[in-house]
């Protein structure tokens, strides 16, 4: 169950689609996994944004686990007051215009079965030297 979990992630950490943006900052982002229990498992999403354009920085990011359910996760690293508040981290600078992003959750499938755990968002750094239009192609993993 866990091979076919992880040849998902990494396909979906490649897919992109488009519609118009309104900001650009993500730079990267990847899903891991780890099981737990049974059916439940615990997803890390970690993001790198830059840090000009924090105005589009999430304090909390939508994930889909592939079985009609949803959540939102709150980012777990990083200082916990300022624009945040006390729920969630600020994110750690990593480098020069480079912030670091994690957010955590657990979910428990069904049953045994393929999921495709995704999330998305309209903010993608703009001027990306190998795709078209990275400005208006959401960041999708």
């Amino acid at each position: 169950m866990q091979r076919p979990l992880l040849y998902l992630a990494g396909i979906f950490c490649m897919v992109i689609i488009g519609f118009t943006a309104n900001a650009s900052h993500n730079r990267a982002g990847e899903i891991t996994y780890t099981w737990l229990y049974g059916n439940t498992y615990e997803i890390t999403v970690t993001t790198y944004t830059k840090v000009q354009e924090n105005a589009a920085d999430r304090c909390d990011l939508l994930v889909y686990w592939g079985d009609q359910d949803k959540d939102t996760l709150l980012r777990s690293n990083g200082l916990f007051n300022g624009k945040c508040g006390s729920v969630a981290g600020e994110g750690v600078l990593i480098a020069d215009d480079i912030n670091k992003n994690v957010y955590i959750g657990q979910h428990t499938y069904p049953g045994p079965g393929i999921y495709r755990i995704t999330m998305l968002d309209p903010n993608r750094n703009k001027e990306v030297a190998n795709m078209q239009d990275s400005f208006n192609t959401p960041f999708f993993i």
